[in-house]
């Protein structure tokens, strides 16, 4: 399997899930009519290109909707195993 990450190139992964005891859908909340994962990502890209940006979340379902988010704006995400809490 070929990687989409390139071994010269510096990346911003950032981790995020839905399920949360403090907060829980933290990464989807609305600001100003956007999702805060969103804001995040438009404010990282005045400093990165987008290809750079990696969101990593897990296989748990709730994590499912930052997957279409992700999907939709056409970032690169990585899926791993569910969060053990």
């Amino acid at each position: 399997m070929k990687s989409i990450l390139t071994k010269n190139d510096a990346y911003i992964f950032i981790a995020v899930r839905m399920k949360s005891s403090r907060l829980p859908l933290k990464a989807m909340i609305d600001i100003s009519g956007k999702p805060l994962l969103l804001r995040l990502v438009e404010r990282l890209s005045e400093c990165i290109s987008l290809d750079k940006i990696v969101i990593c979340t897990s296989t748990h379902g709730q994590d499912d909707e930052i997957e279409v988010l992700l999907f939709n704006i056409k970032l690169i995400f990585l899926e791993g195993v569910k969060w053990m809490s």
